[in-house]
């Protein structure tokens, strides 16, 4: 507000539900960013809203399966894909139904907004984008369907205190796999901390790395 102005120019709207393609949740003792809204509009521009065998068993799993198995790094770099504008790109995108570079950009917006946990499957399948081959379209598929049966996950920011005035949190903890090491625990409870990963030269024609999260 300028001195020369008697009011504020703006007004208070109320608590933020979303922001950009981002659902911003608002609750007692935390703030939850997920984009469940922008993965629905993605899975129906595709057709893919409805749910499928792998929803049902990860719903039904024990622990939340990977965007991507776990021989993907060796299938993905085993085959040389098609160049855009060549016939047999042209056929596998329309077998697929949907274009590779397309489909790419939609996940990596989801994962730089508030699902990390498809990073590294995204990024390492940015790297076949130019000429991708059959894998590399089924995997991007997959990693959509991983985000259709967890559309709901998204990051979570504590309170440091409690907001009597918001509803509780529906979420329920998860539970820790004892087999892992410990997560480092923050200096406070108002301190934004970070950790990031990389698959070491996992690039098996470069031996570069990918970033994880």
């Amino acid at each position: 507000q300028l001195p020369s102005e008697p009011h504020a120019p703006f007004s208070y709207l109320g608590l933020i539900t979303d922001f950009n393609g981002v659902d911003v949740h608002q609750y007692s003792d935390r703030t939850v960013l997920s984009c469940e809204s922008y993965i629905d509009r993605v899975l129906r521009s595709h057709g893919w809203s409805t749910p499928g065998r792998d929803d049902l068993e990860r719903a039904h799993a024990e622990k939340p399966q990977s965007p991507l198995p776990i021989d993907a790094v060796h299938t993905m770099f085993a085959v040389d894909g098609f160049p855009e504008g060549t016939a047999e790109h042209t056929q596998l995108a329309t077998r697929f139904g949907f274009n590779y570079r397309t489909l790419l950009g939609e996940l990596l917006y989801a994962y730089v907004t508030c699902r990390p946990d498809i990073g590294y499957a995204v990024i390492a399948l940015s790297k076949f984008a130019a000429a991708p081959a059959e894998c590399h379209f089924a995997f991007l598929k997959k990693i959509t369907k991983y985000l259709r049966s967890t559309r709901t996950w998204g990051i979570h920011f504590r309170r440091h205190q409690p907001d009597t005035t918001l509803p509780s949190c529906p979420f329920h903890a998860v539970t820790a796999d004892p087999s892992l090491p410990t997560f480092p625990a923050p200096e406070s409870g108002i301190s934004l901390t970070g950790f990031i990963d990389a698959a070491h030269a996992n690039d098996l024609r470069k031996r570069r790395s990918t970033t994880g999260y």
